[in-house]
């Protein structure tokens, strides 16, 4: 509800209805039945607010969970800037590792993008000649549709 305050009236009724929705939808009863029971307009208004109130469930949790790793991630490095400083090598790769784990956390990082430009090869003495064509064709097939030239 765009432009009301999380404590309004308006916010705080579609909130107890969501959590209604979800509790019926829990002891079984169908999104029509949801629908019906609390004044929604069809199943697609009481699917939704089953959504929206598991949604909920699901991201403070979470949210907490991330600001507790964050945390805890904070006061290990602490720990370790003394020794950082001192130049211990061990207390640098672990000052690293607790970064690296932090930009995963946050999603800092930038996705790999992986690029294949080269022939691929086997060596198969065993195979026989038909076996070798083959494998050839198998090996060039997979070449035509990676893109590789």
């Amino acid at each position: 509800m765009p432009g009301q305050s999380r404590s309004s009236p308006g916010r705080i009724t579609a909130r107890e209805k969501q959590r209604q929705a979800l509790e019926l939808r829990k002891a079984g009863a169908t999104f029509e039945m949801i629908a019906k029971q609390l004044g929604y307009a069809g199943r697609q208004g009481a699917a939704m607010a089953v959504e929206v109130a598991l949604r909920r469930i699901t991201e403070r949790p979470a949210e907490e969970l991330k600001k507790l790793d964050m945390e805890r991630l904070d006061m290990l490095f602490l720990y370790l800037m003394p020794k950082i400083r001192a130049g211990d090598a061990f207390a640098i790769n672990a000052a690293l590792r607790i970064m690296e784990r932090r930009a995963k956390l946050l999603g800092l990082d930038m996705p790999i993008e992986h690029k294949i430009d080269g022939k691929i090869e086997v060596e198969s003495p065993d195979l026989s000649a038909k076996g070798k064509a083959e494998l050839e064709a198998a090996l060039a097939e997979v070449e035509r549709l990676l893109g590789v030239q």
